[in-house]
């Protein structure tokens, strides 16, 4: 027992060296370009995809899970950048224009989200996209069902045609189960969050993997 305990503060005080270290490797987005971010959405046909594949079990998300993560993305990006961009509701006129258009025939996504950057226009455009969501069953202290997402944001520099992904995938699990993320329960106070929150956490890792 003493070992264990030994263990995973072990594990936590490794946790937070790395955590505190700086990151490297990730190109911050010019101050000067512009900058515009798609609405989240929930892939569901493989041409929507822009990397990997859909979920094998399909659960459609309620809209409110959906405008919850817009709005959390909408305030990560303000607090962290505090530069303005064009919202969702000008890149998604784009994207209605776009789709009439290919009534027969589908691009890939990424060349689809392309043309939504040049009709926009901006230099950058951000692409999130939520693929599973598990709703927390339980409170703090104890669950029946632990929270669970998974979801990426992509990049896309409309001028260089390439795409930059940030992937979060994460089910918390107990300290007795997962002792290799010990640093991470004890970062949230040894309680069972809620999806919402997890999503929050997701997202602040994804904008740093992003240079956001």
């Amino acid at each position: 027992m003493r070992h264990l305990m030994f263990s995973a503060l072990l594990y936590a005080v490794l946790f937070t060296l790395t955590a505190c270290a700086p990151k490297t490797g990730v190109t911050p987005l010019p101050k000067n370009a512009s900058l515009a971010v798609a609405a989240f959405q929930q892939p569901t046909h493989s041409w929507e995809l822009l990397d990997g594949n859909l979920p094998e079990e399909h659960v459609v998300l309620p809209e409110k899970v959906l405008g919850g993560m817009d709005a959390e993305l909408d305030a990560q990006l303000a607090k962290r950048t505090g530069r303005s961009y064009v919202g969702p509701g000008v890149v998604r006129q784009c994207q209605e224009i776009l789709l009439s258009k290919q009534s027969r025939s589908r691009p890939s996504a990424f060349a689809f989200w392309q043309e939504v950057g040049e009709c926009v226009p901006t230099d950058f455009l951000l692409v999130p996209q939520v693929f599973q969501w598990q709703e927390r069953s339980g409170n703090d202290w104890s669950v029946n069902i632990p929270a669970m997402v998974v979801f990426d944001l992509y990049l896309i520099d409309i001028k260089n045609k390439t795409v930059t992904r940030a992937h979060y995938e994460e089910q918390q699990h107990s300290l007795s189960e997962n002792v290799l993320n010990a640093g991470t329960f004890f970062k949230r106070g040894g309680k069972w969050i809620t999806a919402e929150q997890m999503s929050s956490e997701g997202l602040i890792y994804c904008l740093e993997e992003l240079g956001l």
